[in-house]
């Protein structure tokens, strides 16, 4: 995406960190496309307060790249038509007397031009202070007919070199230390254009302009890989590897946009997933312990222990006809049902005594019977490891202090 100036569209800017650069070695750059030949366009130009131009740089009526210092334009014979479609077009111009020097990069042949004008030029040392810069016109005439993307200002003449790692990707751009740098790939014309080296030569007004509907090919941002991480719940997003631990009742999972590792340990009843769909490395380690009767879907422990105790007497105190016959039943039943993390612990006890004494002789055999059932549940909503314990005795005395039949 691209800004499209045709006519008579224009940005201006504040000067920000431009201030000096007509008398130091410079450069002025521009990825744009060029919509038509035979006229001065004018992709940047660098003016004073009086919006009087002291550095530009223009695509002459011949079609060629020229550097413009003060009065003088320096023709730097790189041609540059329509038919180039996008490029990338600079000039550049040390320190001192000196011979600017044209570049241009062919996005469709892949291929370079670096010539020199034909004649050393000296710099311009007015002030700039309070001054602007117009991208696609040159003070009140010449407006630039295409699409621009981006257009960059240096206060030192780049290199060959320099320049040729710089048409690919904006970090490229922002990695050469601009003086000044200015992306036109805002999705309205509303939204302001800033100067990306915070050096403020932001945008002050603005005359027409569109939204382009050609792009830059082999153009991008040049942003680092970025990983999503995501689990129950919710996820967050990195730039680096990711890693997943997850524990108790989990879904982990690690998704990986770019090169990068991911990886998932869980323990207990657990389900752990990587999901890479780029270069990544992605491991699952899942345990699960369940314990003792109990349904357990979280790490958790549970114990359970019943006892029943029964103990019958029978004394008769004095010598009699009688029988003293004791029955005793203990039952006891544990249950732990658990789905979450708790710790659950019953202990029943239960006794039973059970006594038949015979006061007076010759009567009827006594008979007690005593049944002792016990039921103890344990019902948490977190889950355990169960243990029951079951106990059950019984113990069945008689005695006497006369005589028992």
């Amino acid at each position: 995406m691209a800004r499209n100036l045709a006519g008579a569209d224009y940005v201006i800017t504040g000067i920000g960190g431009l201030v000096g650069i007509g008398s130091s070695g410079h450069t002025l750059l521009a990825i744009c496309r060029r919509a038509a030949n035979g006229a001065w366009h004018t992709p940047i130009s660098i003016e004073t307060s009086g919006n009087s131009s002291k550095l530009a740089m223009q695509f002459s009526d011949t079609n060629r790249i020229q550097l413009i210092i003060g009065s003088s334009n320096k023709d730097t014979t790189v041609g540059i038509t329509s038919s180039d479609n996008w490029v990338l077009a600079a000039a550049t111009r040390a320190s001192g007397s000196s011979v600017p020097r044209g570049h241009k990069f062919v996005y469709d042949t892949n291929t370079w031009t670096h010539t020199d004008a034909g004649a050393a030029s000296g710099g311009d040392s007015t002030d700039l202070t309070g001054g602007r810069v117009q991208i696609g016109r040159w003070q009140t005439t010449d407006f630039f007919n295409g699409d621009i993307l981006l257009v960059g200002a240096f206060k030192r003449a780049l290199t060959d070199s320099e320049l040729e790692s710089l048409p690919f990707t904006l970090l490229g751009a922002a990695a050469a230390a601009p003086d000044g740098l200015w992306l036109l790939d805002q999705h309205a014309t509303t939204q302001a254009i800033i100067d990306l080296t915070g050096n403020g030569a932001n945008q002050t007004s603005l005359t027409n302009t569109s939204v382009a509907t050609n792009s830059a090919p082999l153009w991008s941002y040049g942003l680092g890989a970025s990983v999503v991480v995501g689990r129950s719940g919710g996820g967050t997003t990195h730039s680096a590897d990711a890693a997943v631990t997850a524990t108790a009742t989990t879904t982990a999972a690690a998704a990986v946009d770019r090169a990068a590792t991911a990886a998932a340990s869980t323990t207990a009843t657990v389900t752990a997933a990587a999901t890479v769909d780029r270069q990544a490395v992605a491991s699952t380690t899942a345990t699960a312990a369940t314990a003792a009767g109990a349904a357990v879907d979280r790490t958790a422990a549970a114990s359970l222990a019943v006892t029943a105790t029964l103990a019958a007497t029978a004394d008769v105190l004095s010598p009699s006809d009688a029988t003293g016959a004791l029955t005793a039943t203990a039952t006891a039943t544990a249950t732990a049902a658990v789905d979450r993390a708790a710790q659950a612990v019953m202990t029943a006890v239960a006794s039973l005594t059970a006594t038949a004494a015979v006061a007076t002789p010759g009567t009827d055999p006594v008979r007690a019977t005593s049944t002792a059932a016990v039921t103890a549940a344990v019902d948490s909503t977190s889950a355990v490891t169960a243990d029951r314990t079951s106990t059950s005795a019984v113990t069945a005395r008689a005695t006497s202090s006369g005589g028992v039949v």
